[in-house]
């Protein structure tokens, strides 16, 4: 069997490729927007093909180039979904669509198996409509014939020497035997045999760190050092493979006050146990906090598993001994990156600044032990399904028009075709050639630019109601992309009809194709991205502001609005 290969969407710095690599799979494409995790990632994959790029400026065509991946595997960003995220107070992330992007990737290359990975809490999260986000993942493969599993991971089962779980959805073709992902380790104290068929206890903290250079605040190198100690352990030997020195081990420098602070905290605790004496300042006033969070400056128990490690924990732990929080190389270890891995960039930032440090690469990372195991158990799945070549799924769009909200444009409602001419050629007037050339490039359509810009500038409006948002009369601008029900829920509750809802009954667009147009007009400069009142519920939503007015001819602009009250028609809407 050849090499299979894959696609890591979101890559970060690479906790998924670093994994999917042990398992022998090869990667076809890395893509990740943030500079220094790409950096990351040019540091430790040389031979990879990595896209500095953000998943919403890849057109359909650049994608469909891409065929013949067997897996596409990603973790969306996951702060949306998160504990800790907005959504724990009722208020709508817009990283959470990007889960809609990753399965539109899905849709368009069809690979075998399909993996995307994220917080537990994404399987209980809902959408704007009120639809839990794991239905919505479900019924969007499912459609597309898909099996799915939903599997819920501890790295600690894997070897990593902390509690760190994370959901797996994993779709797989008709064909695929379910994988079947085997744990290594358990909370087992025993003495049991190294290898073989039994599990092996958690590796506890100290056991993954004692072997590293024991610095103090302020001390240590980015670049290579010398062990400690010879490995300690087994753990401590597998992280070493492939490396003769280990980098990224440099201590954040402390004041004198902190460093004393840091003396009274024993294993376990943090700055809650500490005497008022050395409790933590407040802002400004400089009193002592009567109520510091329970787990800032928390000590490391060198004989347990270390608490998960979220983004920014620069300044969350301590190290088990030292009076200090974790290096970069020291929370790697935490996960299972092997030395042989190098973090590029800065190690910490500033709120202000703009790429991911060290720290926050490593915090967002999926844990490399448990993405190894997930992948030989998908290697050992394609080897053993059905030596027919797996039945593709004949798609007979051949625009973007599936979308978890199960949106179905049928072809009866857009409006006649020969209006597209005049459109086209009155996009092509505002056009360079090199202008139209680079949209073509894209995947858009002239008449989908032009209708964009024709319906922001329209006073009468005919997909509109005059008593109702957005009242029939855009005056340039109109909100954008906040109606993601089905259509003709949309038109049977007179709900908010937005940018997309208008080229969704025109064209037979969905949401994701209208993501893609608002980009290209406003790379061209016609169109502005803009926050706009919502008239019906007051709220501030994403709109579109134009900065450009399509000229046509009025007996050309009197042919267009007949066309669309056709189009209005044929929905029943019966404006």
């Amino acid at each position: 069997m050849s090499a299979l290969t894959y696609i890591d969407l979101f890559a970060g710095c690479g906790g998924l490729s670093v994994g999917f690599d042990q398992a022998g799979l090869r990667p076809k494409l890395l893509l990740e927007k943030d500079a220094w995790g790409c950096a990351s990632l040019r540091a430790n994959f040389p031979d990879a093909d990595i896209w500095q790029r953000d998943i919403r400026t890849v057109s359909a065509p650049e994608i469909e180039h891409l065929q013949g991946v067997d897996i596409i595997a990603g973790g969306p960003p996951c702060q949306g979904f998160s504990v800790a995220g907005a959504g724990q107070f009722g208020v709508y992330d817009p990283r959470n669509d990007l889960v809609l992007l990753f399965l539109e990737w899905v849709r368009l290359l069809q690979p075998a198996v399909a993996v995307i990975e994220n917080v537990p809490t994404l399987v209980n999260k809902r959408d704007e409509a009120g639809k839990r986000f794991t239905d919505l993942i479900n019924e969007f493969l499912e459609r597309l014939d898909y099996h799915v599993d939903a599997l819920v991971l501890d790295a600690a089962d894997f070897g990593a020497p902390q509690h760190r779980r994370r959901v797996f959805f994993i779709a797989r073709r008709k064909g695929v035997p379910a994988p079947t992902i085997r744990r290594t380790h358990s909370d087992s104290k025993s003495n049991l045999p190294l290898y073989g068929d039994e599990l092996k206890p958690f590796t506890q903290t100290w056991e993954a760190l004692s072997d590293l250079p024991q610095i103090g605040s302020g001390q240590g190198s980015d670049d290579a050092q010398e062990w400690e100690l010879p490995p300690q352990n087994d753990y401590q030997a597998e992280m070493r493979i492939g490396s003769t020195k280990v980098h990224n081990h440099v201590a954040m420098k402390h004041t004198a006050r902190l460093i004393e602070r840091f003396k009274q905290i024993g294993p376990g605790e943090s700055l809650k146990d500490v005497d008022k004496e050395h409790g933590q300042l407040r802002n400004r006033v400089g009193g002592v906090s009567s109520k510091p969070f329970k787990y800032n400056n928390y000590r490391l128990d060198p004989e347990k598993l270390s608490l998960a490690i979220p983004a920014s924990f620069q300044s969350l732990f301590l190290h088990p001994f030292l009076h200090r929080n974790l290096t970069a190389r020291e929370a790697a270890r935490l996960f299972g990156f092997p030395d042989r891995f190098v973090f590029k960039g800065k190690r910490t930032t500033m709120s202000w600044e703009k790429y991911l440090s060290q720290y926050n690469q490593i915090g967002n990372a999926v844990s490399p032990l448990v993405t190894r195991a997930l992948g030989m158990a998908i290697r050992q799945s394609l080897s053993s399904a059905s030596t027919k070549k797996l039945k593709r799924i004949k798609i007979q769009e051949t625009r973007l028009r599936a979308s978890l909200d199960q949106i179905s444009v049928n072809s009866n409602y857009s409006f006649d075709p020969s209006l597209n001419e005049i459109l086209d050629s009155s996009a092509r007037a505002l056009l360079t050639t090199s202008q139209e050339s680079t949209v073509m490039k894209n995947g858009t359509a002239l008449h989908e630019l032009a209708l964009f810009l024709f319906f922001l500038n329209l006073d009468e409006c005919p997909l509109c109601r005059k008593t109702a948002a957005p009242f029939s009369n855009h005056n340039g601008q109109i909100v954008f992309a906040i109606s993601k029900d089905d259509v003709h829920s949309l038109i049977a509750r007179e709900k908010d009809h937005g940018m997309d809802f208008h080229l969704r009954v025109t064209l037979g667009t969905d949401h994701l194709d209208v993501e893609r147009i608002h980009n290209t007009l406003t790379a061209l400069g016609w169109v502005e991205d803009v926050q706009l009142r919502n008239p019906r519920t007051g709220r501030q939503v994403r709109g579109a502001r134009a900065l450009k007015v399509l000229k046509i001819s009025p007996t050309a602009r009197d042919h267009l609005l007949r066309g669309l009250s056709g189009a209005v028609k044929h929905t029943g809407n019966g404006k």
